[in-house]
């Protein structure tokens, strides 16, 4: 009977962590994906987790009806989570509402995340949070034995919780999707119901055999003194602990609760230490939470073998706080030997496939981890048993034990999350919760007994702290900067979002943006593109929505049209803001602009909640393998771009094609079109190594005359950002396809949604493949190019005729261009030459010759071979006599050469360029 209803404890802690990873998930996409609104579920969650331990615990006197009362709660848990997935679908408009209604402030929005979330998940929480004392009740029966019995309910509990948070993170929402997820987990609880329930005929024969005193497999060592053990287990009865010393029963609790605050903190500092070195996907996250949950589960189970022979808990509980306190200190050390190659496949083992990865990701999770969590699984029980005085009471002391333990917890996570690294950062973090640790082993093993001193392993314990902190503090490398990536850097702040950092060149002035360890921008960035290509299509651009600010570089290019009035952008890194000012002279200082107006906070809810229509929406690059960003290219964020446009308006999203696996690039693209009524698709530039795609979608068919093009690209801004400038058709010319090219390349292409997040969970599986999948993506577009015919219908025939005409030829001549492009990312320069000069032939007045000369010709300056890259430097500067690049470089192969006079006028014409 007790292995039944230990697989059923398994199975509601399957179930348990099933529903609180969708919960978050589905939460966040209403809320918003900032650290504040996931914070705030999260706490909602384990509020109602430590309430239903408290409340149960009082309630779970009755032996003999306690697996009654539990099916009763499982089957609450599934009925409850029911009416979630049904209500769920309300919840955005609902909040929507409330927002608009109430014209919530950011604290208000706050408020009203937590309450919504505290409300919703009430039920569910409670009832999960109960069961613990509930049965804790059921298989205790003497007190010689309390600490066994919690420790294997504990420990299946949080073994079932590992393995629900393994198999959701990788097969079950990839796979089945959130809402039908959901549905099994519902399946789980009914089953562990109805199963609990038959059973409970069968737990009650055995209870009433035990009580007269027959022999029963839940009976202690001591039960052949049947009537004695009967009437002392009736009278209260003094724990172990309190024999030897009074002890306040709150002082106990307070343990427990620090317990929670430092374990919740610990996975808090240990997760952004990760992020630091791994890559931040869904994966990365479920692999430590995993890990974390193994280490705990382990750690009670093996409670039995190694202390539940052992006097005093509580002295036993607080070395356990020592140790842990002294390995997280060791930690700090761990993370700085830790070299950076790790995160990034194949460097360190020489295997780059998506397996070899995340057996590599488990295995460093485990070593870092393992030893923390286990004792961590070994210390609850120790203090469960320490608080238990008697038989009666075992419910009520494992609920409030419990409650106290998921109560400090949360406060341990938004102390970490919100003080700890943004105030002292993580390394400091990481000390102040290691002496939180070791103060409260230290006073627990004070007050445990009368015994003098800490004993050996205290004492050694305290010398290993005091070694690895001043190692720690002394070593050269901080680690919450992460690892080395070259360079110095100018600027780091650890926020409660991630770790921003400014790098600059070695040698060099150019600066590189970063966020955990991310790039994000570099001075001179063809960010700009990202801004103006969008406003040169839209015909009177008059508020313009930027979601994301980076630095500032696609804001600021939206900031240089006079015709703009208004700029709303939002950042969900507050941090950014600092930064920008790092890249003035690329952003054009827009933090300062008077029509730019920056909101941080998650950019689909911003864009779901904003009253504020737009002529153009311009959705910036976003690494879709992070965890969160798969949201912004779902289905129902473009619906609700769409909504927020106003009529001709445009939204423009840049998409990272060397980050993309083209089954990954048709899913965004297809998704896309499934909404945007009218789309085109168009090169950002001509980059084959780091190419970039916008797709522009609207309500119409997009319409572009030669000569209203040709005047607003006269903006002494445009000039300087684009070469193009002089020639609308050059610009034409990165046109690739509309609607209509698209039906036979998106054919099969999987959707991604809310409900099933495909990109989020398949784009990390392609990390390692970027460099090919690169190439393979801007060739598999140069095949179903086609030339621009999208001319107003009010264009006279004569006009029209020659423009067809002259796009036919910019469409030949980079046809070819491209070609080149291609056999250069693949290192077949003889090839990229012989392109080069046929593309020159069909249109020599293509100023994209000359930026692929340059790049050619400085690629043989870079290898010493002078004349080579004089040739091609001299192409380029005639091509795209506005390319400072070109002329500053042929100035130094001139003044290597000895030919002073030629040297000082090209550096003349680079200067005279930048103007």
């Amino acid at each position: 009977m007790k292995i039944r209803i230990l697989l059923l404890f398994l199975a509601s802690g399957f179930s348990g962590l099933v529903y609180e990873i969708v919960w978050v998930k589905l939460f966040s996409l209403s809320f918003g994906n900032t650290i504040y609104a996931v914070s705030t579920v999260l706490a909602a969650f384990m509020l109602g987790l430590s309430a239903g331990g408290f409340l149960f615990g009082k309630v779970s006197t009755k032996r003999d009806e306690g697996l009654r009362l539990f099916a009763f709660m499982e089957g609450g848990v599934a009925l409850s989570a029911l009416a979630i997935v049904l209500f769920f679908p309300f919840l955005d408009s609902l909040y929507v509402y409330l927002h608009h209604e109430f014209s919530l402030t950011p604290e208000g929005s706050t408020l009203l995340r937590f309450l919504s979330s505290f409300v919703i998940l009430l039920v569910p929480s409670l009832l999960m949070g109960g069961t613990l004392p509930v049965l804790s009740r059921c298989l205790i029966h003497g007190l010689d034995l309390a600490g066994t019995e919690i420790s294997r309910l504990y420990g299946i509990n949080t073994f079932g919780a590992c393995l629900g948070c393994f198999v959701t993170g990788y097969f079950l929402i990839p796979y089945l999707g959130t809402t039908h997820t959901q549905y099994l987990a519902i399946a789980v609880n009914l089953s562990v119901a109805a199963i609990a329930f038959a059973g409970q005929k069968d737990f009650a024969g055995i209870y009433l055999s035990e009580e007269a005193g027959a022999p029963a497999v839940h009976d202690s060592a001591k039960q052949g003194k049947k009537k004695k053990q009967k009437a002392k287990e009736k009278e209260p009865v003094i724990s172990l602990e309190a024999t030897k010393q009074p002890l306040s029963r709150e002082l106990i609790l307070l343990f427990s609760g620090l317990a929670g605050f430092c374990g919740l903190a610990y996975e808090v500092l240990w997760t952004r230490a990760f992020s630091l070195i791994f890559k931040s996907t869904v994966y990365l996250f479920s692999n430590i939470l995993t890990v974390f949950l193994l280490g705990i589960a382990i750690g009670s189970l093996c409670y039995q073998k190694l202390l539940e022979k052992r006097e005093s808990p509580l002295r036993y509980f607080g070395w356990l706080q020592l140790a842990i306190g002294c390995y997280a200190l060791f930690s700090i050390l761990l993370f700085a030997w830790m070299p950076g190659e790790v995160g990034e496949g194949g460097q360190w083992t020489g295997a780059t496939a998506w397996g070899s990865h995340i057996l590599r990701l488990f295995a460093l999770n485990f070593l870092v981890l393992i030893v923390p969590t286990f004792l961590m699984g070994m210390a609850f029980p120790l203090i469960c048993k320490a608080y238990i005085s008697s038989v009666d009471e075992a419910g009520g002391g494992v609920g409030r034990m419990y409650s106290a333990n998921v109560f400090g917890g949360i406060f341990g996570s938004i102390a970490a999350g919100f003080f700890l690294i943004p105030v002292l950062g993580l390394q400091w973090g990481i000390i102040i919760i290691a002496f939180v640790n070791m103060a409260a082993g230290a006073l627990a093993i004070l007050k445990s007994g009368p015994r003098e001193g800490f004993g050996l392993p205290g004492y050694a314990m305290g010398l290993a702290s005091l070694v690895f902190l001043f190692s720690g503090i002394l070593a050269e490398k901080d680690i919450g900067s992460g690892p080395d990536m070259g360079g110095e850097a100018v600027y780091k702040k650890e926020g409660s979002a991630g770790t921003v950092k400014v790098v600059q060149e070695k040698g060099g002035k150019a600066l590189t943006l970063t966020v955990n360890n991310y790039h994000m921008a570099t001075t001179g960035d063809v960010a700009v593109r990202f801004g103006h290509l969008p406003l040169l299509f839209h015909p009177d651009p008059k508020e313009v929505l930027a979601i994301s600010l980076g630095a500032g570089i696609t804001a600021g290019a939206v900031g240089q049209h006079e015709e703009v009035e208004w700029i709303d952008c939002v950042e969900i890194v507050p941090e950014l803001v600092e930064t920008a000012a790092f890249f003035k002279e690329s952003n054009h200082g827009i933090i300062s602009n008077p029509k730019f107006h920056l909101a941080i906070w998650d950019g689909r809810n911003f864009v779901r909640t904003v009253q504020r229509k737009y002529d153009v929406i311009i959705s910036d690059l976003f690494q879709p393998d992070t965890s969160g960003s798969g949201n912004l290219y779902s289905r129902e964020h473009y619906e609700n771009c769409l909504a927020k446009l106003k009529p001709g308006g445009l939204m423009a999203q840049w998409l990272p094609l060397y980050q993309l696996h083209p089954d990954d690039l048709k899913t965004i693209v297809a998704t896309f079109a499934s909404v945007f009524p009218k789309i085109t698709l168009w090169y950002g530039d001509t980059n084959s190594s780091k190419p970039t795609l916008m797709l522009l979608g609207g309500r119409e068919d997009l319409q572009l005359a030669p000569d209203a093009l040709r005047e607003k690209m006269k903006n002494n801004q445009v000039r300087k950002d684009l070469i193009e400038w002089a020639d609308p058709f050059s610009l034409l010319s990165f046109f690739i396809t509309d609607q209509d090219g698209l039906k036979e390349f998106l054919k099969d292409a999987v959707i991604n949604t809310d409900e099933h997040p495909a990109i989020e969970y398949s784009a990390p599986k392609h990390i390692w493949s970027r460099q090919s999948d690169a190439v393979k993506n801007f060739r598999e577009f140069s095949h179903i190019r086609s030339s621009f015919k999208g001319f107003p219908e009010s264009l006279p025939a004569e006009d029209r005729s020659k423009a067809l005409e002259k796009t036919a030829k910019y469409f030949e001549g980079r046809s070819l261009l491209l070609k080149g492009r291609i056999a250069h990312a693949e290192g077949d320069f003889q090839e990229e030459i012989k392109q080069y000069q046929r593309s020159e032939a069909v249109n020599p007045s293509d100023p994209y010759l000359g930026f692929s000369n340059f790049e050619l010709g400085l690629l043989y300056l870079q290898q010493g071979r002078q004349r080579e890259a004089l040739r091609f430097l001299e192409k380029a500067a005639a091509f795209a006599p506005q390319l400072p690049e070109a002329h500053y470089y042929l100035s130094k192969v001139y003044s290597d050469m000895g030919e002073t006079g030629k040297a000082e006028k090209e550096y003349g014409l680079a200067v005279e360029a930048l103007k």
